[in-house]
């Protein structure tokens, strides 16, 4: 089994398989993610035809057919019928397919994952129990401040500056170490401009 790393999907054609809830949390993860969705499925539920009628999806009101994946770059099997998405799975060779409930069908997983400004964070258990990764991800996300987002912001900030003043890559690298072994809270306090200031003295 493989695990992709992170993947920007945005305006790249993704299909779900399946109309019920668990396809429509797989397509409000894709929606999220901006990617071209179609789905394929006789029955679905008011949410998914809501984001139709909102064009914010292709649909097609029936049985999923072999071809329906060609040209997808990411594929769900979320149906009720372990043979058809067997067969889902089957037609996706090549392509990078999920089968909800079914790990060993899949050729990645999607981790329970949250988003706080620049943050992203994502668990997985390898598909032994998603139940234990979204609880686990559910105390990460209570864990981490919202002061993160500014923190992230200064520390981008302060990077591409880096980037741009200072030519000897390993003095680079040793800058960008530096400032994140400051406590986050203690470069909040101090704001960043001594930093920046330090660093353009040092570029001069």
């Amino acid at each position: 089994m493989v695990y992709p790393a992170m993947l920007d999907i945005a305006n790249r054609p993704c299909l779900v398989v399946g109309g019920g809830k668990v396809a429509e949390r797989k397509i409000r993860s894709l929606l999220d993610a901006h990617a071209s969705v179609t789905v394929v499925s006789p029955q679905i539920t008011d949410v998914i035809r809501s984001w139709r009628d909102k064009g914010q999806l292709s649909l097609f009101l029936r049985n999923y057919q072999q071809g329906d994946a060609d040209g997808a770059v990411l594929v769900f099997a979320a149906t009720d019928h372990a043979d058809i998405n067997r067969q889902v799975a089957e037609d996706c060779r090549g392509t990078w397919v999920n089968v909800a409930d079914s790990p060993e069908l899949s050729t990645f997983t999607v981790p329970s994952s949250f988003q706080k400004g620049l943050l992203r964070v994502a668990v997985s258990t390898s598909g032994a129990s998603p139940a234990y990764a979204a609880a686990l991800c559910r105390q990460l996300e209570e864990q981490v401040g919202e002061d993160i987002e500014r923190y992230l912001d200064m520390l981008e900030t302060y990077r591409n500056l880096v980037k741009q003043t200072i030519t000897d890559a390993h003095r680079r690298s040793t800058l960008l170490r530096d400032i994140v072994k400051l406590e986050p809270q203690q470069l909040l306090l101090d704001g960043l401009q001594p930093y920046l200031e330090a660093l353009k003295e040092e570029a001069e």
